[in-house]
């Protein structure tokens, strides 16, 4: 099992555009493995309901499609996460169990099929603080870039206290297609139950 990583599932979208299905799954992984390293402890507090809506962009082509993720079941151990994306000839739902007691990723199901989980080498090569502005406000956040064997180069700009879920208001990843950039256009703070 995959160690958990709060910033991974906000970006794994992006890879959901290349090319090549593996990169997907594996760019997820590896921003939920940069945030796990930022956060104080593995605790996955996230509410049924919790939800964010990005815009895609694809280099040069400009915007391409959205992309949404939920928290979609919480059963008390297992916290789902769906995450669609919707580009245009391209569809695709992911689904990621999150083991909360110890925060590994249990599965990864893509368009209904089961797939293994990417153990990507993770490097962080930078961090810093910045404000940044995107559709569903400004927030100060931690912006951190990374790369692993696969993936050249990674950002992400998180605050998971001001924004639901892992917090990712905006994120980029350079592909070997064309960069790929996914902004935060509007969230919503789901229940406990």
């Amino acid at each position: 099992m995959k160690k958990f990583n709060v910033l991974m599932l906000g970006v794994m979208g992006l890879l959901s555009l290349s090319l090549n299905p593996s990169y997907s799954s594996a760019f997820e992984i590896s921003t939920l493995d940069i945030l796990q390293s930022y956060r104080a402890q593995n605790v996955i507090d996230w509410k049924v309901g919790d939800k964010m809506v990005y815009s895609v962009k694809a280099g040069p082509f400009g915007n391409v499609g959205n992309m949404e993720k939920e928290v979609k079941s919480d059963d008390g151990k297992i916290l789902v996460i769906r995450q669609f994306m919707g580009l245009p000839g391209n569809d695709q739902e992911i689904e990621i169990w999150l083991d909360k007691t110890n925060g590994e990723v249990v599965k990864v199901i893509r368009n209904g099929k089961e797939e293994q989980i990417p153990d990507d080498n993770l490097e962080v090569i930078d961090q810093n603080y910045e404000t940044i502005t995107v559709a569903a406000g400004t927030f100060d956040c931690i912006h951190i870039v990374a790369k692993t064997d696969q993936i050249p180069k990674i950002e992400v700009w998180a605050n998971p206290q001001a924004i639901v879920m892992d917090g990712v208001a905006k994120q980029f990843m350079q592909t070997n297609l064309v960069p790929l950039t996914m902004e935060l256009t509007s969230f919503e703070n789901g229940t406990n139950n």
